[in-house]
């Protein structure tokens, strides 16, 4: 990234984008989508998911404020994030967790759920 990159990001209105990781109804999907919009993320990124077809579902995505962009795993949406300068806050029950409510995070920020699924936790952490 840069230097102009992260002064411009630094005075701009941090982002937040969603990360679909997992989920495996449809309804579920798009209820998370709905809330999204609503929240104001200004992205989804919906990860794996192939029952959930994007231009099957475009007279329902095109009712969101917000954009919704297929990942095909987590290493590819880590690096995409990673390149936008986007840092992924983990929201998951643990004993080393901090609370959301310290804000601890800054600028862009994508966030990504705990689904209480030990190996799909590890995967997640580790991203």
């Amino acid at each position: 990234m840069t230097v102009e990159a992260v002064v411009g990001a630094a005075v701009a209105k941090p982002r937040h984008f969603l990360i679909l990781n997992n989920v495996q109804k449809i309804k579920n999907v798009k209820n998370m989508l709905v809330s999204a919009s609503v929240f104001g993320v200004k992205e989804v990124f919906v990860v794996g998911q192939k029952t959930f077809d994007l231009q099957e579902q475009e007279p329902f995505l095109s009712s969101l404020s917000c954009q919704v962009t297929r990942m095909a795993t987590l290493i590819v949406c880590k690096a995409h994030c990673k390149e936008r300068g986007i840092r992924i806050v983990g929201v998951e029950i643990m004993q080393n967790a901090k609370s959301v409510a310290d804000h601890p995070f800054c600028g862009d920020s994508a966030f990504i759920m705990g689904n209480e699924v030990t190996d799909i936790v590890t995967a997640k952490v580790w991203v």
